[in-house]
C-alpha cells in the first residue's frame, strides 16, 4: 500500500471502498459500513478515532495562513509518527471484528485535499506491519472498483 504521507497527491485520491480500512465523507455516511469520525470536530454520533484527527495548529496554519499542501502533509506525517500505533491498531481491530470494515470519515468531498486518505494509508500499513491483517486485506486508493456506486449527478437535459 502506498503510504508516503508526505506525498500531496495522496491527499487528493479517490475514496477507498474496499478492504478493511475505507474512506468517505460525512454527507455520504449513511452509505458506508462502520463509519468512524477522524475529524477535529466530530459530526453526528459516530465512533471517533481522534488519534487520526489533525492537530489544531496544523489545520489552522493550512486553512488560515498559507494553504500550503506540502507543509500540511509534512506536519501531518510528523504528527502520525507520534501516534501510539499498537494501541490504535488494537482499537481499530476491535471495531472491525465487532462491526466489519471501518470507513474513516471527514468533511471534504472525494478528490478534495483531505487527511483521511493519508490516515487510511498509514493505518493500513501499521495494521499490516504489526501483524493484525494481511496486505491483501487493504485496498489502494484510486484502484478502480467495478461495483462502486458512482458519485455523479445525472444531466437534467438527457
Amino acid at each position: 500500500m502506498n503510504c508516503d504521507t508526505t506525498d500531496v497527491n495522496l491527499y487528493h485520491v479517490r475514496d477507498i471502498s474496499r478492504g478493511l480500512v475505507r474512506t468517505g465523507y460525512y454527507s455520504k455516511a449513511k452509505n458506508y459500513s462502520n463509519p468512524v469520525c477522524i475529524s477535529r470536530v466530530p459530526k453526528g454520533d459516530f465512533p471517533e478515532l481522534q488519534e487520526l484527527a489533525p492537530p489544531a495548529e496544523i489545520m489552522n496554519r493550512y486553512k488560515f495562513i498559507d494553504k500550503d499542501e506540502k507543509a500540511y502533509a509534512l506536519a501531518y506525517t510528523a504528527y502520525l509518527d507520534s501516534v501510539d500505533w499498537s494501541s490504535l491498531c488494537a482499537k481499530v481491530m476491535d471495531m472491525i471484528k465487532r462491526f466489519g470494515p471501518v470507513t474513516l470519515l471527514c468533511y471534504e468531498k472525494q478528490g478534495d485535499f483531505c487527511h483521511r486518505h493519508a490516515a487510511a494509508a498509514r493505518l493500513g500499513r501499521e495494521l499490516v506491519r504489526k501483524g493484525f491483517v494481511k496486505p491483501e486485506d487493504m485496498a489502494e486508493p484510486d484502484e478502480e472498483d467495478k461495483n462502486e456506486e458512482k458519485d455523479l449527478q445525472p444531466s437534467l437535459f438527457g
